[in-house]
């Protein structure tokens, strides 16, 4: 999901305007803190008809107008403030973060160092240059930037934040670890450190101890959704699905318009095959966000689960409008086509999606199975080789290629392949079925009838059907 983050934070200022503007600003202020951004702008335009002259202003307009994704105009307000009060640092960081996403990165960092020329003990000017320079990559430079500010500005629990994040990109885990526990000795309870000490202990499969880093994150920050989307999937790894749930209806409840919290829940109920209640989750994101593609997506997987591969074309087809390079979505594609007997048209939308990611076991494992359906069974063996080179833990094509080999009487050859297979899916009494049947046929016909036998117990069909026929 796309989230654009702006940095938009206010200043104090000590210019003694008309009683009138600064009525408008103060109101418009706290518009802005409710999320309400149109009305802000009504208010702080008006600010500007009471007072032509006041930087401040012209400042929060260019705010509100940065919530609303104006860029263009937002700018244009910030060269004013800056035009009436030209040494403000905070003018100057704005009118940066107008420029970054405008996509004029250049002019944004020379926006940012004048911040911080102005008044280098401001953290907000380090903090947009370093996550401006963490962005493109340049890691070590973000890196002396947030070291920098580190040292130098106030309020810089933010900076040790990002720090400890482009140590991480860095594949520095430990000194962002220190990083982060120096940010929780200056404030134990400071969100983005908690948040990001969960996150690692979460890949590190340390659930009990994520989930203590972020309860202090909620202690902290006790309106901020994100913590209880974290929780919720911690939760969920500690297998307390209850608490996961509430933990998801938290966050909506706290800002129904969060398609992350709608989403989190969403993936929650397909888990548990509630495919019903995420098809309506996503149907809410995209409410809220028709241009969300793993929206889209999302809610096209729940309709093949439900078999429903007409609808599930039809959102994926929207979603690879919204996002053409993303393989996944050719992937599913290519499984509805599969699924509805389309089997050329799915070879050739795996295609696409190997073509996006060549990495991926499961695009070559699907695309051998299309060409198995069209009997195509070298071409197929050559596909399942390909997944098994890609991640040899896959083990569908383990079992693919002992049916190749089965289908073509190649009894030991076949034999070796479900071997490998059942190694892995130890319970699968369809492979155990097959794999007697070559047992028998190679003469091997006590070890056929005792596998028979196990695959009977594990309520097999044609197991019972055979030990009648062959284990007499």
């Amino acid at each position: 999901m796309k989230r654009i983050f702006l940095l938009l934070l206010c200043v104090g200022f000590n210019f003694a305007f008309a009683q009138k503007d600064i009525g408008h600003i103060q109101a418009g202020e706290a518009l802005l803190e409710k999320g309400n951004y149109d009305l802000a702008y009504n208010e702080f335009k008006n600010a500007v008809n009471a007072n032509s002259k006041n930087p401040q202003a012209y400042y929060q307009r260019g705010r509100s107008l940065l919530y609303l994704g104006k860029f263009s105009e937002a700018k244009k307000d910030f060269d004013k403030a800056i035009e009436l009060a030209p040494n403000t640092s905070a003018f100057y960081n704005l009118r940066g973060a107008a420029l970054e996403n405008l996509g004029d990165t250049l002019n944004a960092i020379k926006n940012y160092n004048k911040s911080i020329s102005i008044d280098s003990s401001d953290a907000r000017g380090y903090i947009s240059l370093s996550r401006l320079l963490e962005s493109q990559n340049k890691l070590k430079e973000a890196l002396s930037i947030a070291n920098l500010g580190i040292r130098k500005s106030t309020n810089q629990l933010t900076l040790f934040v990002i720090k400890g994040g482009v140590l991480q990109s860095m594949h520095d885990t430990t000194s962002a670890i220190s990083t982060y526990k120096s940010a929780l000795g200056k404030d134990s309870l400071y969100f983005g450190a908690n948040y990001s000490l969960a996150l690692i202990c979460i890949d590190r499969n340390k659930a009990k101890e994520a989930l203590r880093f972020i309860n202090n994150a909620i202690k902290g920050e006790p309106e901020n959704g994100d913590g209880y989307i974290e929780k919720g999937r911690i939760l969920e790894d500690l297998n307390d699905t209850i608490g996961a749930v509430n933990c998801y209806n938290k966050a909506i409840s706290l800002d129904t318009l969060n398609t992350f919290a709608y989403f989190s829940r969403g993936i929650y109920y397909r888990a548990h095959g509630n495919s019903t209640a995420a098809i309506k989750d996503f149907s809410k994101m995209i409410a809220i966000d028709p241009a969300d593609a793993d929206a889209y997506l999302s809610r096209g997987e729940c309709y093949s689960d439900t078999n429903n591969c007409e609808a599930a074309l039809k959102d994926f087809e929207t979603a690879k409008k919204l996002s053409p390079n993303d393989p996944e979505i050719y992937f599913q594609i290519g499984l509805c086509q599969d699924e509805t007997r389309y089997y050329r048209e799915a070879i050739e939308t795996f295609n696409a999606a190997i073509k996006l990611d060549s990495s991926n076991s499961q695009y070559y494992y699907s695309r051998g199975n299309s060409k198995y359906n069209l009997e195509l069974l070298e071409d197929a063996k050559k596909d399942y080789l390909k997944a098994l080179e890609k991640d040899s833990t896959n083990s569908g094509p383990l079992f693919n290629i002992g049916n190749i080999h089965f289908d073509k009487k190649e009894y030991e050859q076949a034999v070796k392949y479900y071997d490998k297979y059942l190694a892995i899916e130890k319970a699968d009494a369809d492979a155990m079925v097959n794999r007697a049947i070559c047992k028998n046929a190679l003469g091997f016909e006590k070890e056929a009838c005792e596998e028979w036998q196990k695959a009977a117990a594990l309520g097999n069909f044609d197991a019972k059907q055979n030990i009648e026929k062959f284990c007499k």
